[in-house]
């Protein structure tokens, strides 16, 4: 049986221990009342502090999440927006085919009629060796001196590389060959050309037409068409 003294030694080594747990309210209670205000408000503050930088974290982070979600889209955007509007189709392959093989057929037939009708009233043509030819009425007495000339093209080829629509504007692009009769006798060429295409009244005419030759200048025959 353990005596009074145990009990009283017991007592104090669990206090030592584990020590009494006291409310806040009395452990100002040393203070005078304005010192326990002054520390309260002081933890207040504390607090209002801590919650305010913890706010102002997620703000942080919800901006910036804004900021690269925006950067993304205006991204998405502009990659978009560097797509063609209008893909080539096979109408337009057909139209454009169509006007290559009549421009192809007049030229190695002379027939200058037919040639006209695939060119707008206001087509500009720049032929190589040569200032550009503004409308269809020059274009015509530029086929004509051509045609009444001693050199004759009897084979023409055109082998697109590409052709695009953008609404009623169209391109096409690509390299021909040529075979032409001269007093010299036959001759062979070949160069690159770009055509522009307008749509008018459903139908497609020639803008803009220009075309290179590879040949040198000096070995070029008279005729520069291609």
């Amino acid at each position: 049986m353990k005596s009074s003294n145990d009990v009283k030694w017991f007592s104090l080594k669990a206090s030592s221990i584990t020590p009494p747990v006291q409310n806040p309210a009395e452990s100002l209670s040393g203070f005078s009342p304005r010192t326990a205000c002054f520390i309260g408000r002081v933890a207040g503050l504390a607090g209002a502090a801590a919650f305010t930088v913890l706010l102002c974290n997620k703000v942080v982070t919800w901006a910036s999440s804004l900021l690269l979600a925006t950067f993304l889209s205006a991204m998405a955007l502009g990659q978009q927006a560097s797509v063609p509007p209008t893909k080539p189709s096979s109408r337009l392959d057909y139209d454009v085919t169509a006007i290559a093989e009549t421009y192809r057929t007049a030229v190695t037939q002379s027939d200058l009629s037919a040639l006209l009708g695939v060119y707008s009233e206001d087509a500009v043509e720049m032929p190589f060796f040569r200032p550009a030819i503004s409308g269809r009425r020059a274009i015509r007495e530029f086929y004509e001196g051509q045609f009444k000339g001693p050199a004759h093209v009897t084979s023409l080829t055109f082998m697109p590389t590409e052709r695009s629509a953008y609404g009623d504007v169209a391109y096409d692009v690509g390299s021909y060959t040529r075979t032409m009769s001269t007093s010299a006798g036959t001759t062979e060429s070949s160069g690159s050309y770009m055509v522009l295409l307008k749509r008018s009244a459903g139908q497609w005419k020639i803008a803009y037409i220009t075309y290179t030759c590879n040949s040198a200048p000096h070995s070029e025959p008279a005729l520069s068409t291609p």
